[in-house]
């Protein structure tokens, strides 16, 4: 989302390029996107749909790029060494100020491994490789957006990615005489089916990806390079052209309306997209660009809308780190004011004194060298604290982590294919225990794994994030189903026709599903779905208990015993909190969560459950939190030994505790 990477543009020699028109109507765009942006981001309650300021960005990227580059190739100037000079003017100023800063807070505030995903994030951010990084990085135990202070750069990673192909892409068109028009036409229909494509197929990849965006920047290079729009704005008077500015502004205000939960980019892009090409088309002497988009307020957000930008979400990040959960409005809003203050000094006393600087007679004197020469240096030491083992980058006490793994082999083996994990940890042993369900499944695995092998049983996991381990059951997420009966199911079926399998043990998220929302939070990120049943009107919880009666029916006719593990008591903090750091803004005494509070939260569903299982005869419940929790409260940390990764995910020592309760319970 950056930015605001195109050049504010005037014909006189304060500004970056005199072939090009300065509009200040471009600046208030710039204003509505960061605002929409910054406001999103500090109190997301308020502006669900903040997020599209980022696609408003990329059009006007693209268009003042593309004005740019088009002028000088019209006139046989263009060359690449000045285009990408400019660029490291523009940008690396702010950038290398707001890299630099986040990083020496970083090592004074974060614990050891969390400095070392900050330096792999500062790493990337240096190589315009950020957008790469979080696509690897995001996952099912990913870490929360708000605790990454360099989140924010992956829009800048695929603004700069742009800007080295299409130059490119620009100069050979004009070279062979080919139309602007067909090069744009033809990429940017690529680019939005692919963004299309891979909605359905990894919405991650169409978030993340300069293929998938791409097309974004390239509605705002079609409005540089079609003749109309290039036409001098006393040319284009009619009504149609000056209501163009307003029209784009309602289209905005709509896209406000958009939720983050929802499938984007995809389709819902070509909302926000859509009113920023036409709040630019639109003439700068149409009511809604000389009267608002023109304002003198707005006209100044535009111009520090770049540092604006890098400042806001580190200082939003580092305050949520600092106050160890939800920072209150008061240090929300004082983030916000700051990272305003940040921004006008950045502009006006190092981002337009190095961008305006003269030409320099030796490379040695010019900011070009020195600014690169720094962002050099800079990506060094990040990859070094990436990489290396230090004393800042040391494994400090907070809790271990797991991963999903799976196994081609299990996968073969079983006859799926596409689980979230299969793994059989001792095959050639005759016995099996079955062990189904989601990632609260996959906690369980590291306690019981090497006990049962040590007993002659091999544990097989299957499963994957959010898939309830239910016959015919699937979870719908944002965008769409997961396709978790397409292994589940088939497993169930299979354990139940399989003589040598005794036990299943089903273990899931279960109050997740059935509210749509985590960690004490209702929500729409998640919906079961019945592959089984023409009954569309029911709600998740119906769902749920029909999937559930349905699979304890297979499996007791079939013989077999049912371990059914209920839900993990979740904490309302992370367990990180509980760590003292070097600074802190609120410190938390008591590292637990009261009993009273999670059978709040898991009692009317945990007792629906006990009750359909309670008729079956080869039914046992396991409740975890006889385990994890005391007469009052449950532990995040028990003894100095961490008892959760997170807020609901059991870490290593909890994954022991929880195998030697369940272990007699599968082997009498």
């Amino acid at each position: 989302m950056s930015a605001l990477m195109g050049p504010r543009l005037k014909p006189s020699t304060n500004h970056a390029h005199p072939d090009i028109v300065y509009r200040k109507d471009i600046d208030g765009v710039r204003a509505l996107a960061v605002l929409s942006v910054v406001l999103f981001h500090a109190f997301p309650g308020y502006l669900s749909g903040g997020f599209v300021g980022v696609d408003v960005f990329f059009v006007i990227s693209g268009y003042l790029i593309s004005s740019i580059i088009t002028a000088e190739l019209d006139r046989d100037k263009f060359s690449f060494l000045d285009f990408y000079a400019r660029r490291v003017r523009r940008i690396f100023p702010a950038l290398l100020l707001v890299l630099v800063s986040t990083g020496v807070v970083g090592l004074a505030v974060l614990f050891p491994d969390e400095v070392q995903q900050l330096f792999k994030h500062e790493l990337g951010g240096t190589l315009f490789l950020s957008n790469l990084v979080l696509m690897r990085e995001s996952g099912y135990f990913d870490q929360e957006a708000i605790t990454k202070p360099l989140l924010h750069f992956w829009s800048l990673a695929i603004e700069e990615q742009f800007y080295l192909f299409w130059p490119f892409l620009l100069w050979l068109t004009h070279r062979l005489r080919w139309p602007r028009w067909g090069l744009i036409l033809t990429v940017g229909l690529a680019s939005f089916a692919a963004n299309i494509w891979w909605m359905e197929e990894d919405s991650v990849v169409a978030f993340y990806s300069i293929t998938t965006r791409g097309w974004e920047l390239l509605v705002g290079a079609w409005l540089a390079i079609v003749r109309p729009l290039r036409a001098a704005p006393h040319r284009r008077d009619h009504s149609a052209w000056r209501s163009m500015g307003g029209v784009g502004a309602l289209l905005f205000a709509l896209s406000l309306l958009l939720e983050s939960g929802q499938g984007f980019p995809g389709w819902r892009a070509l909302l926000p997209v859509s009113a920023a090409a036409l709040m630019l088309a639109a003439p700068e002497h149409a009511f809604w660009n000389r009267r608002v988009l023109s304002h003198p307020i707005l006209r100044w957000i535009g111009l520090i809308s770049y540092p604006l930008y890098l400042w806001h979400w580190p200082l939003l990040s580092f305050a949520h780190v600092l106050s160890g959960d939800e920072p209150t409005l008061l240090v929300q809003t004082l983030s916000v004011l700051l990272s305003v203050l940040l921004a006008a000094l950045t502009y006006r006393w190092l981002e337009r004194p190095i961008r305006h600087a003269s030409g320099q007679a030796t490379w040695l004197a010019r900011p070009t060298f020195w600014l690169s020469l720094l962002m050099i240096v800079w990506a060094c030491f990040a990859g070094y604290l990436t990489l290396a083992n230090t004393r800042w980058t040391q494994s400090g006490h907070p809790p271990d982590t797991t991963a999903f793994e799976t196994s081609n082999a299990c996968q073969d083996r079983l006859g799926i294919k596409d689980s979230g994990f299969c793994v059989m940890h001792a095959p050639d042993l005759k016995e099996k225990i079955f062990l189904l369900g989601d990632s609260h499944a996959d906690n369980l695995y590291q306690g019981l794994a090497d006990p049962l092998r040590q007993r002659g049983v091999n544990l097989i996991k299957v499963g994957g994030g959010n898939c309830t381990p239910l016959l015919g059951i699937d979870t719908i997420t944002a965008t769409a189903p997961k396709g978790c009966d397409q292994f589940i199911t088939p497993v169930l079926h299979m354990a139940a026709q399989d003589p040598s399998v005794r036990t299943v043990i089903l273990s899931s998220y279960s109050i997740s599903v059935v509210t749509g929302g985590f960690q004490y939070r209702s929500g729409k990120e998640l919906r079961l779905l019945d592959k089984e049943s023409v009954d569309e009107q029911a709600d998740s919880l119906a769902i749920y208990l029909r999937g559930l009666d349905r699979t304890l029916s297979t499996l007791e006719a079939a013989g077999k015993r049912v371990v059914l593990v209920l839900d993990t008591p979740e904490l309302d903090f992370h367990p990180r909190q509980c760590e003292p750091r070097r600074l802190s803004l609120s410190e938390r005494q008591n590292c637990f969560v009261s009993r009273e509070k999670v059978r709040a939260r898991l009692g009317d569903l945990q007792g629906r459950i006990q009750q359909l299982a309670s008729e079956r005869q080869h039914v046992r419940i396991v409740n975890p939190q006889d385990v994890l929790c005391g007469d009052t409260r449950c532990d995040a940390r028990r003894n100095d030994h961490y008892l959760y990764q997170d807020r609901d995910h059991l870490s290593a020592r909890g994954s022991e505790l929880m195998g030697q309760y369940l272990l007699p319970q599968l082997l009498d």
